[in-house]
């Protein structure tokens, strides 16, 4: 009991952080002063809309960064993330047990990426050769998995961690940027293909994880001393593409 006391608290704090930041205002704040050069161009109307939408913006800035701070630490407290791993470890010695473990991880990690884009799949996003690709991919990185148990382990361990923190923070992706975006007139997009996309953007956010970051522990490894320097530097051009 003892260790869900801290949890507790920091689930309670972060609920009142996310009332007094990110909730959307009836009206503007009292002194709010427009410029006459943005109200020359603007009705009140989209004005108003314009600076309540900022604000919250900057609120909910500051809340899901700490959100996802109180996550991470509620995560090591409750002792998830041993247990993420011991189960990781049983996985990645079950995988090693088949009898062709390349091509058994490769079939059913490209089946799984298959399956989630076929069900994600709407009238109005529909299954293309960009979906498809990622089943591919994700099969390729299948392979790989059954050909290395160190890989296997830490692409399971992200995997694992990473959709327990998708399903903690979907709600708050939801009301981000399905909710909001559609209150302020920002988006007419259908929740069909929001989930769609919200599936898939998932899937490649998860792909290049698996495959970075232990390729940045195989730098540490590698490089103990100056790693940092090597790592952060890689890290440049890649923010640049993604």
């Amino acid at each position: 009991m003892k260790r869900l006391i801290f949890p507790a608290i920091l689930l309670v704090v972060l609920y009142l952080l996310f009332s007094s930041l990110v909730s959307i205002p009836a009206s503007l704040p009292e002194g709010t002063v427009v410029p006459q050069e943005v109200r020359d161009i603007l009705s009140p109307e989209r004005i108003e809309n314009a600076i309540i939408y900022s604000n919250f913006r900057s609120g909910w800035y500051f809340f899901s960064n700490l959100f996802g701070f109180g996550v991470l630490i509620a995560i090591l407290m409750l002792g998830l993330s041993r247990s993420i791993r011991e189960r990781a470890e049983r996985w990645s010695e079950n995988i090693a047990s088949f009898g062709n473990p390349p091509l058994a991880c490769g079939l059913g990690a490209a089946f799984v990426a298959l399956l989630l884009v076929f069900l994600s799949a709407t009238g109005d996003h529909r299954v293309s050769a960009g979906s498809l690709s990622l089943a591919l991919l994700w099969g390729l990185v299948g392979i790989y998995a059954g050909h290395s148990r160190r890989f296997a382990l830490s692409a399971l361990y992200i995997l694992i961690l990473s959709l327990l923190l998708t399903v903690v923070n979907f709600p708050l992706a939801y009301y981000r940027s399905f909710v909001v975006e559609h209150s302020f007139d920002l988006s007419v997009e259908p929740f069909g293909k929001w989930i769609a996309d919200f599936v898939k953007s998932n899937m490649i956010e998860y792909f290049f994880m698996v495959l970075l970051i232990p390729l940045a522990y195989w730098g540490i490894r590698k490089r103990p001393r100056d790693w940092w320097l090597w790592v952060s530097a890689a890290s440049v051009p890649i923010m640049i593409v993604m």
